[in-house]
């Protein structure tokens, strides 16, 4: 009994048995054709940090090529088996998100940044780079942008986020981010912005997450 290997195009190796290999010696040839790797492959590997304050962001889902989820690890490391030369990584939510195409070649210490928390120490950072937000719009079938809306945005340079029924995170963490923003244009236009927002800012118009 023999096995007879001969190599093949791809680069991989195909078994040819004997009619009379027995049946052990064809499952350990299973196992060692299971153990060559394919032919193309590559690792894209990388991790995944808060531009906050740049620490990892562990178990952060994010997709591949517009489809497939992968997730990074405890210390926010990820690795993506690819043939391709250059793949498409995105966020599920583009809010402080990413949306990259990576060239396998060029990648050397892959990093890139999102926010895991919309917390209160977010909503300092965005107000110290002056792009602040307030999220609204939380449920099915938010109210959508009205003029009066735009005008509110461009006097008191703020972005309202409409959320909607797909939350990124909890309702408590918008409101607590959307708290600090308040406070912050209470600060530097006094309330009478108040009166002029939108009635459905969790934590400033709204009860929820109070």
């Amino acid at each position: 009994d023999r096995v007879v290997e001969e190599p093949c195009l791809s680069g991989q190796w195909w078994l040819l048995l004997h009619p009379y290999t027995t049946m052990r010696q064809f499952l350990l040839s299973l196992i060692l054709y299971a153990t060559i790797p394919s032919y193309g492959q590559r690792a894209l590997q990388g991790q995944l940090l808060s531009f906050v304050d740049s620490t990892p962001l562990a178990h952060f889902p994010f997709r591949v090529d517009g489809k497939k989820l992968v997730k990074t690890d405890s210390s926010g490391f990820f690795s993506i088996e690819t043939h391709k030369r250059k793949v498409r990584l995105s966020t599920i939510f583009q809010f402080w998100g990413f949306d990259t195409v990576v060239h396998y070649r060029k990648v050397e210490g892959l990093r890139l940044y999102s926010v895991q928390r919309y917390d209160t120490k977010l909503a300092e950072y965005d107000i110290h780079r002056s792009k602040i937000r307030l999220f609204c719009g939380v449920g099915y079938a938010p109210l959508a942008l009205m003029p009066y809306d735009d005008e509110f945005e461009r006097t008191y340079q703020v972005s309202y986020s409409i959320v909607g029924d797909f939350l990124p995170v909890s309702v408590v963490e918008m409101a607590a981010y959307n708290r600090v923003i308040a406070d912050y244009l209470d600060k530097r236009y006094g309330i009478e912005w108040r009166a002029k927002a939108r009635p459905d800012i969790p934590g400033v118009s709204l009860k929820n997450g109070d």
